[in-house]
Order: structure tokens, then C-alpha cells, then sequence
């Protein structure tokens, strides 16, 4: 965990004069906004805002390009959010001695109560990072849709990676654990459209498809069950489109997950499993399937 007073301190640098140190200028102002050619893209005409007051940037041209000077760090640089802080940490002339200094170390990490998880957003815990990545989801799509949870059991402190439901609760994982904080629900991406929608069983198997497709957003609407033992809440919902594609594991589980949304609950299914034929779920295609030229 990276100390708060460091990633306070790194914040607090001003997007104006971190730009100039690279020698990249406004070429107007707009109201209380500067106005850049994006040094993100090519960008003849000038579309990036930065807004001085609230040290915050954004780039018309790419809708995932905003955010706080962290934000662009890691963008500009092509870095994580550890070394964006460290970077942005000796650009304020405080150089650290050793990378590692960056974080806490174990007895300084503050320790929640059992019913007082902490709730970070979004995922910065590196053997977390580390674990997103071995499951082949890159950490710039990760920081879209993970939060790091850490909660207490027993006096024994876990760090986990959570993905949001609709009741504001928490499908949790990391390399030993699998299980959920506070009511568990499923989630929604919703679109005004009523024609197709995906289902996933779990959110690495949602994350990998939008890896495989290479896409940072669903563009069709969404469903994650987050457990199948979810089925019947998302069936109302379902009901409202005219086929249900399933990305469901090729296991017992999740055969009879599909058989029940088809056969009892009279819902428009088709099988979407083939795509990963030969692997449990769309996580373990992605992982180890040749990746497509």
C-alpha cells in the first residue's frame, strides 16, 4: 500500500507545470480552462483542457483520457500508478532513495475493522496488479474497474481485488480467495438498446472478453452474474431482450446455469461458449489460447 501522504503530495502537482517542464504550452484559454494540442494523440486541433483550479485535465478526443495529474503520468509515460506517484514525487525535487519507499510497511498499514473495510480506487496494491496481470488483464484496464478491497478476519488483514454489483457490494478475488463483500448482486451495463445482451458468469471472464475483443468498454448492454447462484436476479432484466448471449464456463456449473435461463426461465438463449472450445472459461482462453494475429 503506497503511503496517502505521498500520493497527496504527487496530486498536488501542478498539470500546468508539469506540462511546461516538457515543454508543452496552451495555445488558449477557454473560461478557467487552458487549452492544448493533446500530447496523448495527434491533435491538429487543439483539444485537451486542463482546469488549473481543480488540477484536472481532459482530452475530447479519447473519452478514457481525463483525470488527475496522476492520471495523465501514467498515460504520458506509459507507467503504472506506483511509479506515476514516484515520478511525479521527484519532479516536486523529492527523489526517492529506494522504489520501495514508496509504501507502508507491514506495521504501518492500518488495519480495518471487521465491519470497516478499507476501499481503495482504484487497485494500486502491486502483488494485486501483479495477480490482475497473470490473469491477462492489463493494468490500464484494470484501474477502470477494480477497486482494492482490504478487510479483516480473525486479526489477519486481506488485500483483494473487488468488482462493483448493482447493490453497491463487492465480488471479491485474489490468487486464494473468492467470495464477496456485502449483499451479492449482479452488475449492469446498461444501454438503450433491447436487441442483444451479453451475460457473463464472473467479471475476469467480462475483463477478458473485452481484452480479446480489444475494447475498454462494452458497447452492447452487459450482465455479470458475479455467481450463477445470481440467475434469478438477473432474469427480469433479461426478459427485456430479444436474445441472451451467454459466456458461461464449459463446466457443470455453468451448463446448468444456461439450461435453467433456457428451459425454466424461457429466456432466449444462445451458447456462446464455443468461442473458448477447449478451455474451462473465456479467462483461461485468454490466458492460454495463441492469441490471434
Amino acid at each position: 500500500m503506497i503511503k496517502p501522504e505521498l500520493i497527496e503530495k504527487a496530486n498536488a502537482v501542478s498539470i500546468v507545470d508539469f506540462l511546461a517542464a516538457k515543454g508543452i504550452e496552451p495555445v488558449k484559454a477557454i473560461g478557467k480552462e487552458l487549452v492544448y494540442h493533446s500530447p496523448l494523440r495527434d491533435d491538429p486541433t487543439p483539444s485537451f483542457f486542463v482546469n488549473p483550479a481543480k488540477n484536472s485535465f481532459k482530452d475530447f478526443g479519447v473519452d478514457e483520457h481525463r483525470g488527475s495529474v496522476l492520471r495523465l503520468v501514467q498515460l504520458l509515460e506509459q507507467c503504472n500508478f506506483p511509479v506515476a506517484v514516484a515520478k511525479l514525487l521527484e519532479f516536486k525535487g523529492q527523489a526517492l532513495e529506494s522504489y520501495a519507499n514508496l509504501f507502508l510497511s507491514a506495521t504501518e498499514i492500518p488495519k480495518p475493522k471487521a465491519n470497516d473495510p478499507k476501499i481503495v480506487y482504484p487497485v494500486q496494491n502491486p502483488v494485486l496488479i501483479n495477480y490482475v496481470q497473470s490473469r491477462g488483464v492489463p493494468y490500464s484496464l484494470a484501474k477502470k474497474y477494480l477497486y482494492e478491497v482490504m478487510t479483516t478476519t480473525n486479526d489477519r488483514v486481506y488485500f483483494t481485488v473487488g468488482f462493483s454489483n448493482d447493490s453497491k457490494g463487492f465480488a471479491l478475488r485474489n490468487k486464494y480467495f473468492k467470495g464477496c463483500l456485502g449483499e451479492q448482486d449482479i452488475t449492469t451495463f446498461d444501454f438503450e438498446s433491447r436487441n442483444t445482451v451479453a451475460v457473463f458468469e464472473g467479471f475476469f471472464d467480462f475483463l477478458s472478453a473485452l481484452v480479446w475483443f480489444g475494447r475498454e468498454a462494452p458497447r452492447i448492454p452487459t450482465v455479470i452474474l458475479n455467481t450463477t447462484n445470481n440467475r434469478k436476479k438477473a432474469v427480469a432484466y433479461l426478459r427485456e431482450f430479444k436474445e441472451v448471449n451467454c459466456f458461461f464456463d464449459r463446466d457443470e456449473t455453468g451448463i446448468k446455469c444456461f439450461n435453467l435461463l433456457r428451459d425454466r426461465d424461457g429466456l432466449p438463449v444462445s451458447d456462446c461458449s464455443g468461442l473458448y472450445e477447449g478451455f474451462n472459461d473465456f479467462n483461461d482462453f485468454l490466458v492460454n489460447a495463441p492469441r490471434k494475429q
